[in-house]
């Protein structure tokens, strides 16, 4: 470990250690290790500092420690979310000081599960006084996702009958919420393990299926917005339960992470491969859509920032609320990160620091 972070930090001089969750290697949740890991003491001209006291825990963590559908060079601090309190404010940042409240999105380069963050101005969303930090972390991967996903790509209008897929996840949650309590006069249907059944119908879903019966439940040409992030054979059988003009938004791809290894090169092939040939849209008057939060933020930080800023403001209208699955002290990101590659979750997981 120590070798590891000397050639880390063999090219920076004015750096100093942080307590970070480490991923030294792809496969195994014992590659996750608690680290010292080198951290810039000063931030950049356009960053702030934060010192962290939660982070998100998301199903992009499960991909970066598989490192099937996230691969990159290791070792590596891994962590998309994290928030807490600015400790120091780069030269160019006149919007922010020290002791704002913060979270911190950075899905494309990582590095949230630590003590300490330095990260550009654009990835910081000042958290409001009359919203805690825990729920504040709780909000940014999973209800901007929903948001984009329900109202910028899937259109929703009043009257409309929406499927959310894995609507106990995190983003599955966020997006029964807005889609029952926001537009109005929405059908939300949604699967889940039946375990969790009761719990996704007290947030809003109708009608609960589980990932075999809703197939075989819900009538063709019945849907007209499809969240879905499990990705592979599952989006053909979605396809098939949409209205004409309806659109099926993919947030991920989470049908990778599971036991059975055929499914799971199905789902890879999915990832290259047009499941959904373009006749079928066609002829359907259907359409299927993406959504990644990386290069949305990137391309369009404006767009990305108004999100959160409605998001903050239906939770201070009491008309989202997070539901806080389980807190994990940052020691035990592995654990965290195995309860959701193992699908245990009902909404977010955090990690706290102390």
């Amino acid at each position: 470990d120590s070798e590891l972070v000397a050639s880390k930090s063999a090219n920076h001089e004015e750096e100093i250690l942080v307590r970070s969750i480490v991923l030294t290697g792809n496969g195994s949740y014992d590659l996750i290790k608690v680290m010292d890991w080198p951290l810039a003491a000063k931030c950049g001209d356009h960053e702030v500092k934060v010192a962290v006291d939660f982070c998100g825990v998301n199903f992009a963590d499960v991909y970066h420690m598989k490192g099937n559908v996230l691969r990159r060079p290791v070792p590596y601090v891994l962590g998309l979310e994290s928030a807490g309190k600015i400790t120091q404010v780069g030269s160019a940042v006149s919007d922010l000081r020290v002791g704002d409240r913060v979270v911190c999105y950075c899905p494309d380069e990582a590095g949230m599960f630590r003590e300490s963050v330095v990260v550009p101005r654009s990835h910081c969303f000042p958290i409001p006084g009359d919203i805690c930090t825990k729920l504040a972390c709780a909000m940014i991967a999973n209800y901007i996702s929903a948001y984009f996903a329900l109202f910028n790509l899937g259109n929703l209008r009043s009257g409309q009958t929406v499927l959310v897929h894995s609507a106990a996840g995190g983003v599955g949650w966020a997006a029964t919420q807005l889609a029952a309590s926001v537009v109005g006069n929405v059908r939300v249907l949604g699967t889940a393990s039946e375990s969790k059944h009761q719990d996704i119908v007290n947030n809003g879903v109708a009608e609960p299926y589980t990932y075999d019966s809703y197939g075989s439940n819900i009538s063709d040409a019945e849907v007209d917005i499809i969240i879905d992030n499990i990705g592979g054979e599952n989006v053909k059988k979605s396809m098939q339960l949409l209205k004409p003009f309806g659109r099926v938004v993919l947030t991920g791809v989470n049908s990778v992470v599971q036991d059975d290894e055929t499914k799971v090169a199905k789902a890879f092939e999915s990832l290259t491969a047009s499941v959904v040939p373009m006749q079928d849209l066609v002829m359907g008057n259907k359409s299927m859509c993406g959504l990644h939060l990386g290069t949305l933020l990137q391309d369009s930080p404006q767009t990305f920032h108004s999100a959160v800023q409605h998001v903050f403001s239906l939770c201070r209208q009491g008309l989202i609320e997070p539901r806080i699955h389980a807190v994990f002290p940052l020691s035990k990101a592995s654990a965290a990160i195995k309860l959701l590659a193992e699908r245990r979750n009902i909404g977010k997981v955090l990690l706290k620091v102390e």
